[in-house]
């Protein structure tokens, strides 16, 4: 259902503006006129697209489960989370999915008008669960990915934090020895007339020039994010943004892990839901944010029409190794849903190793080198001050 805003005019002439309901023009056109008026201008008004945080989701999710569970019809648990719920972005939407709803829609169409919130899988899912008549359970089996994801999400940024803090304060602490501390020592030299050592010019041109010139550096960064951000929202720019990525040695290792981590459990919950091959690799696919691996995968498909088997598609780079053999003991067994949950578990215990491997590296590396350059510039500072001491006066 759409919303239009309209300007007519009654049968006595008078101009009249408002808002109406309708599933298409022809629909808006027919409802006005029922009303007697004669339509002049009628625009379709487009929705703000509303962000909805993935917890907030997760929490719906599991509180619909539970009164639906309860006993309660599908409609009624809606309206009770729509009062209960305080964000009013959520509990507007959540009354839009019950007048669909009374409106003679099930319950994943209704969804399907607000996939960008929902996404592609929650929408599958619950239509495999009404077509099986078990959506509580459905729901549960939701809950647990979505809780997935997010302490997916979650640990990729706190192994993020720590490096970040460290080098953000040796950042800081750099730019004050060098644009405040360092400048101040150039005035004890020219005051006593002695000559400055090479390094310490070096250490006073580089103050002097973050003195003067050091706002260039934040409106260039500025500049530098804005094209950035500019280039990779349109596809052709994204896709070869990520394809350089890939390139990364050590960097594809962890970005194809994350990828398949959330591939292989989309993959693995709809085989397990009684969803086709195609259609689970047509909605797997959506969940992954790197549009090379997206479109790699996406042409797996033509393979498995022109009859080869998952473990054979999946038996070349980028995808790891591991992924076929385990796929085609899956293929034996007759459980491929089973398979990618396997796979699935495998990946997230050798991405949480990688996390700590990483950090153990990134930590030493960041916090010595940081010593050594803001060391070099203290023991520099100071070897200065003991040449003046030197002085003959």
């Amino acid at each position: 259902m759409a919303t239009f805003k309209y300007q007519a005019k009654s049968l006595t002439g008078q101009l009249i503006k408002g808002f109406l309901e309708a599933k298409e023009q022809k629909e808006a056109i027919r409802k006005l006129r029922e009303r007697q008026l004669i339509p002049i201008k009628l625009d379709i008004v487009k929705k703000k697209k509303t962000r909805i945080k993935l917890t907030k989701i997760i929490d719906f999710t599991r509180d619909l489960c539970e009164l639906l569970e309860g006993g309660l019809p599908l409609d009624r648990a809606l309206e009770m989370l729509a009062l209960s719920e305080e964000k009013l972005e959520l509990k507007n939407l959540i009354m839009e999915l019950v007048e669909a709803i009374k409106g003679g829609k099930s319950f994943s169409e209704a969804l399907s008008d607000y996939q960008y919130v929902f996404g592609r899988f929650y929408i599958q899912m619950i239509r495999v669960g009404e077509a099986a008549g078990t959506l509580p359970t459905t729901l549960n089996l939701i809950v647990h990915y979505l809780e997935m994801q997010q302490q997916l999400k979650e640990q990729i940024i706190s192994a993020s934090i720590y490096p970040s803090i460290l080098l953000t304060v040796g950042i800081i602490s750099l730019l004050v020895l060098l644009g405040y501390v360092v400048p101040r020592f150039s005035q004890i030299f020219l005051e006593l007339h002695q000559e400055v050592p090479v390094f310490m010019k070096f250490l006073l041109a580089i103050g002097y020039f973050l003195n003067h010139y050091g706002w260039i550096f934040p409106v260039l960064l500025i500049f530098i994010l804005l094209g950035f951000r500019q280039w990779t929202s349109k596809p052709e720019g994204r896709y070869k943004w990520h394809e350089t990525l890939l390139k990364i040695g050590y960097l594809k290792n962890i970005l194809v892990k994350i990828e398949m981590i959330k591939f292989t459990r989309t993959m693995g919950i709809l085989l397990k839901a009684g969803v086709g091959i195609l259609e689970a690799l047509d909605t797997a696919k959506e969940v992954m944010g790197n549009e090379v691996l997206r479109k790699i995968t996406g042409q797996l498909k033509q393979e498995i029409r022109r009859g080869k088997t998952l473990s054979f598609c999946f038996r070349r780079p980028p995808f790891p190794a591991k992924m076929a053999t385990i796929l085609t003991v899956a293929e034996e067994t007759g459980d491929l849903g089973q398979g990618f949950l396997n796979i699935n578990r495998i990946f997230e215990e050798e991405l949480g190793r990688i996390f700590k491997r990483v950090l153990s590296l990134i930590e030493p590396v960041i916090i010595v080198s940081m010593g050594v350059i803001i060391g070099s510039i203290i023991f520099t500072m100071f070897s200065a001050i003991m040449g003046i001491n030197e002085i003959k006066f």
